[in-house]
């Protein structure tokens, strides 16, 4: 009889023994990692199409390739920067010939672009299943990088458009994808806007316009996919 209660007593030590590790082996692993590093930098690459302006003569489409940076600085919040390169086409425009048939042929236009603004992480300062989604905001300074082309100087002077100098504002969503703990992808999708100013041409009663602005706002839709080092 004492042996039997032995026995009970010391199956029972060993299953309280065994306990603890069972319960170890069923925890689910969570699907969050908290992003250990702070700072951020890469290079990137997409495709960029705007809104051309009311006479069709702005910048319309194009490739994009640029370099980012950015630093966390509290909780979900980062700060970022980047500079951004467009080779696109526009269409040439003469507002002497009839509407619907002033291109008379296309250029190659480059702008750049620079723009400062702050990133919100929708998981706070942490990954789920290594992805990192996120919305952004930002203003900057959109330039010229090119000039008049041939079929530009087909025109006169005063019917000629050229890109200006403009402040530019965006708003985007996107994510990050930790590869590793240092190296990750990023894919963006922004909303954008810049001015285009109109030629005198295109303002030109004697030649038809009557209400011609003399600025006005284009949007845009760019996607990108960028390669970082975090540190």
């Amino acid at each position: 009889m004492r042996v039997s209660r032995l026995l009970q007593s010391s199956f029972g030590l060993f299953v309280l023994c065994l306990l603890p590790q069972t319960l170890r082996a069923q925890t689910i692993p969570s699907p969050y990692r908290f992003i250990e590093t702070t700072q951020e930098y890469g290079l990137f690459a997409g495709y960029e199409r705007h809104g051309t302006g009311q006479f069709g003569y702005g910048p319309k489409s194009g490739l994009v390739i640029g370099g980012q940076y950015a630093v966390r600085l509290r909780g979900p919040l980062a700060f970022e920067a980047s500079g951004t390169i467009l080779s696109g086409t526009r269409d040439v425009m003469d507002p002497r010939r009839p509407a619907g048939n002033r291109k008379i042929g296309s250029s190659r236009v480059m702008v750049g672009t620079f723009d400062v603004g702050l990133r919100f992480s929708i998981v706070g300062d942490r990954t789920w299943h290594g992805l990192d989604p996120f919305i952004d905001f930002g203003l900057g300074l959109a330039l010229p990088l090119s000039g008049a082309t041939k079929t530009d100087n087909l025109l006169p002077d005063q019917d000629r458009y050229a890109f200006q100098s403009s402040f530019d504002g965006m708003l985007g969503a996107g994510t990050r994808i930790f590869l590793t703990k240092r190296v990750s992808l990023r894919a963006d999708a922004r909303f954008g806007l810049w001015k285009l100013h109109t030629p005198p041409g295109f303002a030109d009663p004697t030649l038809g316009f009557t209400n011609s602005p003399k600025s006005e706002w284009a949007a845009g839709t760019r996607l990108t996919l960028a390669v970082l080092l975090n540190r």
